[in-house]
């Protein structure tokens, strides 16, 4: 059985968590447009300061969630919830295009046909270079 782990997502919030609580909820707003896309550029400039192995990570894990038939079921994942960002409406559509930004294609949805064994922590011996 192939292994996904779910936690590699959170990685691509680093910039988010610098800034404060307080800050997010009066300043940022991942519905509106701009804020948005400001946070999929800082995404991809998170993504790729990261090693190959970190990147293939990212991209099963993101792959993997939509390929799932219940989003919801994940999306503890795809926004990590010790963040006060919220995504209310056409999620699917924020996970690919987040996925689109990082890596400059579609993602295949079809990839993943079966479940896999599901991770939700990183390595201990995770390094960001890898």
């Amino acid at each position: 059985m192939q292994q996904v782990n779910l936690a590699y997502i959170r990685l691509l919030y680093n910039h988010l968590f610098g800034i404060s609580d307080d800050e997010l909820q009066e300043n940022f707003d991942m519905e509106q447009t701009g804020d948005r896309e400001t946070f999929f550029r800082e995404a991809k400039k998170d993504f790729q300061k990261f090693g190959k192995k970190t990147q293939g990570e990212i991209v099963n894990a993101i792959e993997y969630v939509l390929s799932r038939e219940n989003l919801e079921k994940y999306w503890h994942q795809i926004i990590p919830q010790d963040l006060p960002v919220f995504v209310r409406n056409e999620k699917k559509e924020y996970v690919r295009g987040l996925f689109f930004c990082i890596t400059g294609r579609i993602a295949n949805e079809n990839r993943f046909t079966e479940d896999a064994m599901e991770l939700d922590k990183l390595p201990s011996n995770w390094h960001p270079s890898e």
